[in-house]
């Protein structure tokens, strides 16, 4: 019966009862023991087992349900709101297999799953920078997330010291490929545009497939697709791949202010694009339109925040919900976005997640209160409350005002460390955009719905940096 129900489209559970449990004990947490081991979370009040012969744990419960009392070692069963029972006899109980939601990835006529797999914080052999992934632990976790339904992976030339291909490759093995989007990138930090284009071979190679579907110059600015990628002949290289069927569709990932990212959706060159997006950084909002209107595919980096989950823990949801569920809803119910990049490295998280993903639908009324909440807080944390908006663009002087913003938030809230005062001299430095350069015309502070008299604020950010660059110095 098992396994024709299984067949169907339905998860099968077998229960025992065990005779220590005490009458009224509900949603109690307790050990289910899965196909391949390990321990999952599973609010009953009565512990599960799970034959590994024959069982597959899909989803899990994302509210306790109403069991009924247990009483001398046995129990009942009656029908759970969101848990519906189709099957049932003393020891078995069948339930409704949830699905993961896909999207369209803009025009590429791809759907992809709401979730996907970032690969990027995969466990590693050791805590240093140039250990290498943990294949061990590292293989059986993508595989979950595939069996969950997640069909999109991210993936990248630098990430876990240039072995992350090579694990999502070792996890795709034996699978349908035409039933996998596998997302990898290449930065421009080289200036042999061969060299640059020979990594491509090695990442096909690393990650055992005959083509790409979306490949991405890795952290791609404005100035550098002007004054680089494009006279020097890297966007050539990418255009030759394509034709040869090596790639499928070329991809930017992006780190640059918002007004520079729209002129990179308008080349018109990129079928989708990698950018930040979460409770913390809304500045993208108004691109991510623009280039869903264009009919890119739209993948997300960060939505729980990323590394400012020491910020983010200081903001209170109600109700006890969760915050990175919440925080992944928030971006999830964003319609111009095709795809969440969540960088998991738990089999919790992995479960966490995905059952979060098969919510896409609009906030509910509680989920729409608790994050109106959590932005106030963060509006109220923020001492320079700079949305990003760019009215205040262009400068005269050539002043990056809402990337200097961007930094002083990241800097004096965040807390970020000496990263933040790389992107400053050497992101905004280069180019002579930094907060010292303003000369106080004032012309932006009319533009700005925000208020923000920014000449002045431009002075607290300029001095910041500099205390900040001469302590570095005397440490």
């Amino acid at each position: 019966m098992s396994r024709e129900l299984r067949r169907a489209g339905y998860s099968v559970f077998f229960m025992k009862t065990h005779r220590h449990i005490n009458a009224g004990c509900h949603g109690r947490s307790s050990a289910i023991h899965a196909c391949k081991g390990g321990s999952r979370t599973f609010p009953t009040c009565c512990r599960l087992v799970v034959r590994q012969d024959i069982i597959e744990i899909h989803t899990r419960l994302l509210y306790p349900p109403p069991w009924a009392d247990a009483v001398g070692g046995s129990f009942q069963l009656t029908r759970p709101r969101h848990f519906p029972i189709i099957f049932q006899t003393e020891n078995t109980m069948v339930r409704e297999r949830k699905i993961m939601k896909y999207r369209d990835f803009g025009n590429t006529g791809i759907k992809v799953s709401a979730l996907g797999f970032g690969a990027m914080r995969l466990p590693k052999v050791g805590d240093g920078e140039k250990d290498p992934v943990d294949m061990e632990k590292s293989v059986p976790m993508i595989q979950k997330g595939l069996d969950l339904g997640i069909n999109y992976i991210d993936s990248a030339w630098r990430y876990l010291n240039q072995t992350c291909d090579k694990v999502v490759g070792q996890a795709i093995s034996g699978r349908d490929r035409g039933q996998l989007y596998l997302s990898t990138k290449n930065p421009i930090d080289t200036d042999d545009v061969k060299e640059w284009r020979g990594r491509l071979d090695i990442q096909l190679k690393d990650m055992q497939t005959d083509y790409i579907d979306f490949y991405h110059i890795h952290g791609l600015q404005w100035n550098q697709y002007k004054n680089k990628a494009v006279p020097e002949g890297y966007m050539d290289e990418l255009k030759k791949a394509r034709d040869e069927g090596l790639i499928r569709h070329i991809s930017f990932s992006c780190h640059d202010n918002p007004a520079n990212i729209y002129k990179l959706v308008d080349t018109g060159e990129f079928s989708s694009m990698l950018v930040q997006y979460n409770l913390l950084h809304r500045h993208n909002d108004a691109v991510i339109a623009h280039a869903r209107e264009k009919g890119m595919g739209i993948s997300i980096m960060g939505p729980v925040g990323g590394g400012r989950i020491a910020f983010m823990s200081r903001l209170k949801p109600g109700e006890d919900r969760g915050l990175p569920g919440l925080s992944l809803r928030f971006v999830l119910s964003n319609p111009n976005i095709s795809v969440a990049l969540s960088g998991m490295n738990t089999m919790e998280m992995i479960d966490e997640n995905t059952a979060t993903a098969e919510n896409d639908g609009p906030l509910s009324d509680t989920e729409s209160r608790d994050i109106k909440t959590m932005l106030d807080q963060i509006k109220d944390l923020e001492d320079l409350y700079c949305t990003g908006c760019g009215y205040c663009m262009p400068c005269e002087q050539g002043v990056d005002i809402p990337s200097n913003f961007l930094l002083y938030n990241y800097a004096t809230i965040y807390e970020f460390g000496p990263g933040i005062m790389a992107n400053y001299e050497q992101g905004l430095g280069r180019r002579d955009a930094t907060a010292d350069f303003c000369n106080e015309c004032g012309d932006c502070v009319e533009k700005c719905p925000q208020d923000i008299p920014i000449p002045e604020r431009m002075k607290d950010v300029a001095r910041h940096f500099d205390e900040m660059k001469n302590k570095a110095a005397s440490s």
